[in-house]
């Protein structure tokens, strides 16, 4: 464990990068990299929203009190420079799930592309599909071929009928939720809150699952969640899903028609397949010559179709036995055989140069042998006699789609041969696996997302096998590889916490030098300059104050004043080392942007590797192992709960609550922190299922009446996450409140759409919503008062968002029935103690709001004060009456 984390040393919550002079020597070598304007004010003006950005992105844990001396200084007399605002967070990479530059796998833009390049005609289809779509909003496609897909969604994007929409597209596989209502809301979201018109999206797969993700979950679905879906689509978004899957019956009795495209005919007519020849295919289906599954079927005979020879190939065409795929892998006299029926079988449709690559791979390392007596590496064989070798084992090199690929001639058998590779030949093909898999530089940016999708079947697959290695050893060595990028981002966050106060320590000086410049007695200024605090410069940056001879008695007790002192020449090279910092805060940034990207992508993708396996393990146990095994082992891996976090989110079927429950109770606080922090991402990870997630965690709360004395420290916990999942649905529907309805907003969604739900939980909910105030009042002061102003503003926003959407008197829905009960549950939860409370404040709020209409001149904005004004005081006077 040590070595794999044997660049950083974490202390009581610092991370400290070992032989870090010798890193920050590196990074200082060209500090003005990255900057190439010249006009030291624009840098400025950078450098401040540069502190903004990487403090607000990765939350600097920081004191959040504010003080004379945090204001920006006045520009008329002083230096300028803007003091970042500080924000009060875990010491821990934060990654918000309500923010789409933190998000991967979401929709992206349809390609459309010109008519005469679309290659199959599947117009009569398009037509049909597209009368039924502006009809149902939702179609499941079963189309066996990936180029009459291509074909077909292109077709029906560029029908007059979806003209005005917008058009985007989304694997449902690298999506990064489970729930097709998940993807519904981010449409809405990301893409149609910028622009107000109607969405057509196409959805596919990229996983070879059997079934398909998406089908598996909209199988689950009864009537109402199809009245669920059709109701947030909300004939605004047009969705289309074509997948493939061989049991064309698959969704029978479900809500949701199952369209099959007659893809062979549609094949046939645009390469011009005679009936004769189509006879013959089907003939040699039924025989097994040809596999029976359409889409296998197909992929078989793009690999021929233009070949010169087609009809005399599948005249002759015969049925490969599973023997002569055995014997070609035990032959021990033909010993390249079996690496090249390896590579082969995990890796289908390989590129030619793909395909030499990983068996260079297996081997380099491998034995010389004797043929007619002369020795002879297995890699030179390969050379001599390639196209021979691929031959004798059935494979064979084809173009498709403008491309060669290397792949067996008939795919009627894979998952046999795949069976006896593990089967037959156990430790051969975990070996030569594991090889493969360790040049993969997985998780790293030298691996790409295309080679990850490849290779996470691939692991899964073994993982079924080799538990003990692809099942445990190996996502442990990714998780502490992941758990390193963690702690640099950490080091940089606190290298440029060190800049940025060097910075400061230098424009305090300068402002405090520039008011001697007019001093004209010498000795008056002498005397001044003595009275000027030193402070203790960072030590990496000495060599710079080496250079300016006059500056080091300002940084450094032990300094003299100089004999002759030039305050315009020590501004002078105050400014030159303000000016290196500020270049130094820009190349941390930016070393910091990169980091942070890499992390989050990589977080991403062992999530994705992790859900692979899940999909495939039977037993459903292996997931679980690894969690409860990584979770003992925590302190090397704080990652981990962010990774459990996006897991969760991806499977909500999965259970991971105990996990993230024994990170609260912990002894340890910084990981009670992080685990706050990552709970708080679960959720608020879509409001809609808030109530999905809190029914699961109700019993962890107080009972009711408990004095805080009492409360455990998981009920502590539970208490600040759901205060701050509240507030955080609030800020955000207020951030985006011009943009959005009452009825889109998260606070709405999660906390009034589901009427039974609200109706079940809503009273434990605000009971344990107020208790934040019983912890609070172990704070200081202006710590309890600030949580007591969120507390009346977010009950007083639950209940605008209430009336707002009155006032729009949209049909079929309960809203007066909603107040109303929100009202009792206020009256009927809180003691009288605690109502007194929030009856105060939200009189303080009242006040404050008449001292606002007093104060505004702008009509409009006066009479937006006022409605805001008369809303609280029906609020007030309902919970008095």
């Amino acid at each position: 464990m040590e070595e794999d984390n044997e660049n950083f040393i974490e202390e009581n919550g610092e991370v400290f990068k070992k032989d870090s002079e010798s890193i920050v020597e590196t990074e200082l070598e060209n500090p003005k990299m990255g900057i190439q304007s010249n006009d030291k004010e624009v840098k400025r003006n950078l450098a401040t929203a540069t502190e903004e950005k990487i403090e607000e992105e990765t939350s600097i844990q920081e004191d959040t009190t504010s003080t004379k001396e945090d204001k920006q200084l006045d520009t008329k007399n002083s230096y300028h420079y803007k003091k970042s605002p500080k924000i009060e967070k875990a010491d821990t990479v934060n990654i918000s799930y309500g923010e789409e530059k933190n998000r991967y796998g979401l929709p992206v833009l349809f390609d459309l592309i010109d008519k005469e390049k679309i290659k199959f005609n599947v117009e009569e289809a398009s037509a049909k599909y597209v009368d039924l779509l502006l009809k149902e909003n939702l179609l499941i496609i079963n189309c066996a071929h990936d180029g009459i897909t291509n074909s077909l969604k292109q077709t029906i994007a560029q029908d007059d009928n979806f003209k005005q929409y917008l058009k985007y597209e989304v694997s449902f596989d690298e999506y990064d939720r489970s729930d097709i209502k998940d993807l519904i809301e981010d449409c809405k979201k990301i893409i149609l809150q910028k622009e107000n018109k109607k969405l057509l999206l196409f959805i596919y797969n990229t996983k070879d699952t059997n079934p398909p993700k998406l089908l598996r979950s909209l199988k689950k679905e009864n009537g109402n969640g199809k009245k669920d879906i059709l109701t947030k689509l909300d004939n605004t978004i047009c969705i289309i899903y074509i997948t493939y899957h061989e049991h064309k019956n698959y969704l029978k009795g479900s809500c949701f028609d199952f369209h099959t495209i007659d893809t062979f005919q549609i094949y046939a007519a645009t390469h011009k397949i005679t009936e004769d020849q189509i006879y013959i295919l089907e003939s040699k289906r039924v025989e097994n010559i040809w596999s029976k599954d359409d889409k296998e079927f197909l992929k078989d005979i793009d690999k021929i179709i233009e070949a010169p020879n087609f009809d005399q190939i599948i005249r002759d065409k015969k049925k490969e036995t599973t023997t002569s795929f055995l014997s070609s892998l035990k032959n021990k006299n033909a010993p390249l055989s079996r690496y090249v029926l390896f590579i082969a079988t995990l890796f289908p449709e390989l590129s030619p140069d793909m395909f030499i690559e990983y068996l260079h791979i297996l081997l380099k390392k491998r034995k010389k042998i004797k043929i007619n007596g002369e020795k002879i590496s297995l890699l030179n064989l390969w050379e001599e006699d390639s196209d021979l070798i691929l031959d004798e084992c059935n494979l064979e090199t084809y173009r498709k789609d403008n491309q060669y690929f290397i792949d067996f001639k008939s795919s009627a058998e894979n998952t046999e041969r795949e069976s006896f590779v593990f089967k037959e030949l156990t430790f051969f093909a975990q070996r030569n696996a594991r090889l493969l898999i360790d040049q993969q530089h997985l998780f790293t940016s030298k691996a790409s997302l295309k080679l990850h999708y490849k290779m996470h079947p691939i692991i899964a697959k073994l993982a079924m096998q080799f538990k003990n290695y692809y099942g445990d050893e190996l996502l442990k060595k990714w998780l502490l590889q992941l758990e390193d990028e963690r702690k640099e981002i950490l080091y940089i966050k606190k290298k440029f916490k060190k800049i940025k106060a060097d910075r400061k320590g230098v424009i305090d000086k300068i402002n405090e030098l520039r008011l001697l410049k007019n001093i004209k007695d010498e000795e008056d200024k002498i005397k001044r300059l003595r009275k000027i605090t030193p402070i203790r410069f960072r030590q990496q940056h000495d060599d710079l104050l080496d250079e300016l001879q006059f500056m080091r008695f300002l940084f450094h007790k032990e300094e003299g004043i100089p004999e002759s002192v030039s305050i315009e020449e020590i501004l002078s090279g105050l400014y030159d080392l303000e000016e290196t910092l500020l270049e130094q805060l820009h190349v941390t940034n930016n070393d910091h942007n990169k980091a942070s990207n890499n992390l989050s992508r990589n977080v991403y993708l062992y999530v994705d590797l992790l859900s692979t396996i899940h999909e495939k393990d039977e037993s459903d146990e292996l997931i679980s192992d690894f969690f409860t095994e990584s979770l003992r082992l925590i302190y090397h891996h704080f990652i981990l709960l962010d990774v459990i976090t996006k897991f969760q989110i991806k499977n909500e079927t999965f259970n991971t609550f105990e996990y993230y429950k024994q990170s609260l109770i912990h002894s340890n606080k910084n990981l009670n922190e992080i685990a706050i922090t990552a709970f708080c991402d679960l959720l608020s990870a879509q409001s809609s299922d808030f109530y999905m997630y809190f029914s699961k965690i109700k019993d962890w709360f107080p009972e009711n009446g408990k004095s805080f004395q009492e409360y455990t420290k998981l009920e502590k916990n539970v208490v600040i996450i759901l205060f701050d999942v509240l507030t955080k649905q609030m800020t955000s529907d207020k951030r985006y409140e011009k943009n959005n309805t009452p009825l889109n907003s998260d606070t709405y969604k999660a906390i009034f759409q589901d009427r039974s739900k609200c109706k079940r939980y809503l009273n434990i909910v605000v009971s344990n919503m107020l208790n934040i105030l019983l912890i609070s009042e172990e704070e200081k002061e202006y710590v309890f008062k600030k949580i007591q102003n969120q507390l009346t503003e977010l009950i007083v926003f639950w209940y605008q968002i209430l009336k707002k959407i009155q006032e729009l008197n949209i049909s079929n829905t309960t809203i007066e029935e909603e107040i109303q009960f929100l009202i009792d549950i206020i009256l009927n939860t809180l003691r009288k103690d605690q109502l007194k409370k929030i009856k105060t404040g939200l009189e303080r709020n009242r006040s404050f709001l008449n001292k606002q209409i007093i104060a505004i001149k702008d009509f409009s904005e006066k009479q937006q004060l006022k409605k805001e004004r008369d809303s609280l005081i029906q609020f007030i006077n309902l919970l008095n009456n």
